[in-house]
């Protein structure tokens, strides 16, 4: 959704709600366990969980305004959720929700252009309240998640 009125104030608006599961996910032990012995025969029946990486929420706003006699320059603020997820077919690991917030200054005109192309350019800082949550990175996802034998369900 997005809004702007004839002074330049402007507003853009995106939410997703979302419920994702796994209908049908079994999982047999030579993925869950391949260099165990013991575990042959192991399934992890992961049907029903929540899908790995997706959150149930997200939400992005933004306002701001163009600058009255630079018409060209815009200046806003915007807010950025995203809900919780899983990081893992068990749902073990969670995830957490984040909020950031950030500034952004942007030239709305081209400030090159030729043969129908045009440079234009933007600055913004995100996460300005240092929110630690959306500074996870892959790797710190991937060492909270660690296969166990409680998240393999014999059947």
């Amino acid at each position: 959704l997005n809004a702007i009125t004839p002074s330049g104030v402007f507003g853009n608006a995106a939410v997703t709600l979302s419920r994702n599961r796994y209908l049908e996910y079994v999982v047999d032990s030579a993925v869950i366990f391949p260099a165990d012995p013991t575990k042959v025969g192991a399934r992890a029946d992961y049907s029903g969980n929540h899908t790995v990486g997706i959150p149930g929420s997200t939400v992005n706003l933004e306002l701001g305004s163009e600058i009255p006699g630079f018409r060209s320059i815009r200046l806003s603020g915007r807010v950025e959720h995203s809900g919780n997820y899983f990081a893992d077919d068990a749902n073990a690991v969670t995830v957490p929700s984040y909020t950031i917030f950030a500034l952004k200054a942007a030239l709305r005109q081209p400030i090159l252009s030729a043969n129908g192309w045009g440079l234009r350019g933007f600055m913004t800082v995100d996460n300005l309240t240092d929110n630690p949550a959306a500074k996870l990175t892959a790797q710190e996802i991937a060492e909270r998640v660690k296969p166990t034998a409680t998240q393999a369900r014999n059947n």
